[in-house]
């Protein structure tokens, strides 16, 4: 067998492997659809005959974390034996998610095989493949310094091989890395880079990606008009070419910018719609995305109920899929209701489950993030000394990466902590701190808000009132 002919059948293992996710991924769907709908005719034994079917049923070996919801949820089961099919369903749900990451580890292991056998025979666009493919595959696992050492050989190999194609892969594979640990400024220049590089080769998908990854960055940087402008333009560029994957993207980003300048209406046409093809397309990471931002919607109109199941429902699909990042993201959402609800304990408990995960994965947005809301509820529970801790902590994240409006409403709240505690000169500090953060970005308006949501008095105390004048 040839050099050659093994590499061919590398490729063909990745295309198979893929394939058989993708069809799980629609299973999956498919089964959440098919359970609302008996759900809604209130047929008990239906119900159960269905979820009976979901045990034994190979391909839709994903959805037992539901399954095993409406187990608990029946109250008629109480009466039945139904421990046994619970254990069932857990065995079954742990053989399904072997199997998931045996068919991972396969598409890995067929991306060094095809670097090892390109290298022979010198073959350097396949082997740029098998580097490119390994980046992939650690930053899915949230192992990023790693992902980022293959992304910059991709980009190294593209240079030397004048492949402007990969040149733009590579540097929005870097954009797009660099924003999921916080550091937009990179990211920015990174992906603009590869946008112009999309369009100067005419690669129009590129370039439809190169906008809706722009459109994530400004939405990380608050600049929501620009988010909502950009994704316009690559969802047209989605419809154009039919790529229901962009199309999706690209609804979920308008969605979450609509939801941060509180039209809470459009924010959720646009993100109903981009969960339903995400449905279609059974792509269950971008889903998780969309059900985080759900959630956020329903949170704040109060629906309390549906923001809790949104971020269930998303939590569980970013463990099933291992998407370390986005599991965090919803264990902070989940505390960011706890707190709303004055459970403080149980906050900050997820809090601190999502925090480890943020400083395993070195993402130091997410740390800065978490570390300021666990300031705010340590507060709350006037734990001020607690709170501080936690504050100086997020206040270091935020010079760190330069994120301004997190800088100035840290350094707020860091001010009335300090207050109560009357440490007066460092409340002056970073108070003025944070008025001057504020007028730079010219939105006074967000303090008043972050003293409302505290119950901060303003204005804040100029000196010490025991001082001898």
């Amino acid at each position: 067998m040839t050099l050659q002919k093994l590499m061919n059948d590398e490729v063909e293992t990745i295309n198979n492997c893929k394939y058989t996710l993708n069809i799980l991924v629609f299973a999956i769907n498919c089964s959440w659809r098919r359970l609302s709908l008996i759900q809604q005719i209130q047929n008990e034994k239906h119900e159960l005959s269905f979820l009976i079917q979901l045990v034994f049923t190979y391909e839709q070996i994903f959805d037992f974390y539901r399954a095993l919801e409406s187990y608990q949820s029946l109250s008629f089961l109480k009466n039945m034996n139904s421990l046994c099919w619970q254990e069932v369903a857990l065995y079954s749900m742990d053989n399904g998610q072997t199997q998931l990451n045996q068919l991972n580890k396969t598409i890995y292991d067929c991306f060094v095989q095809l670097i090892r056998l390109a290298a022979e025979t010198g073959n350097r666009f396949m082997q740029i493949v098998g580097v490119w493919g390994q980046g992939s595959h650690y930053q899915n696992l949230g192992q990023y310094e790693k992902a980022q050492e293959f992304f910059q050989n991709q980009l190294a190999m593209s240079y030397e091989m004048n492949e402007r194609g990969w040149q733009q892969s590579a540097l929005s594979s870097l954009g797009n890395l660099y924003q999921l640990v916080g550091d937009y400024q990179k990211a920015l220049d990174f992906e603009q880079k590869a946008l112009l590089i999309a369009c100067e080769i005419k690669d129009i998908q590129a370039e439809g990606n190169s906008l809706a990854n722009l459109g994530g960055i400004y939405f990380q940087l608050r600049e929501y008009q620009q988010t909502i402008k950009l994704c316009h333009q690559s969802f047209s560029i989605a419809q154009k070419i039919d790529n229901r994957l962009l199309l999706t993207l690209s609804l979920n980003h308008i969605g979450q910018a609509y939801k941060e300048i509180r039209e809470y209406e459009k924010a959720l046409n646009f993100l109903q719609s981009a969960l339903k093809v995400s449905a279609e397309i059974g792509d269950l990471k971008i889903r998780s995305a969309i059900l985080q931002g759900l959630g956020d919607i329903y949170y704040r109109i109060d629906k309390i109920e549906k923001a809790i199941e949104s971020h269930i429902q998303s939590l569980d699909i970013s463990r099933l899929i291992e998407n370390h990042f986005a599991e965090a993201a919803a264990l902070s959402r989940i505390a960011n209701i706890y707190k709303y609800l004055n459970n403080y304990a149980r906050a900050l408990e997820y809090y601190e489950d999502a925090l480890q995960i943020f400083q395993k994965i070195g993402a130091k947005d997410g740390q800065q993030k978490v570390l300021f809301s666990m300031g705010c509820t340590y507060y709350q529970q006037k734990n001020y000394s607690s709170a501080i801790k936690s504050l100086q902590a997020a206040l270091f994240f935020a010079k760190d990466i330069n994120n301004t409006p997190a800088q100035a409403e840290t350094s707020f709240v860091l001010a009335a902590t300090c207050q109560k505690l009357n440490y007066y000169p460092e409340t002056n500090s970073y108070y003025f701190e944070a008025k001057e953060l504020y007028a730079q970005l010219g939105n006074d308006i967000q303090m008043q808000e972050m003293a409302g949501q505290l119950n901060i008095t303003l204005p804040f105390k100029d000196d010490n009132p025991n001082e001898k004048k």
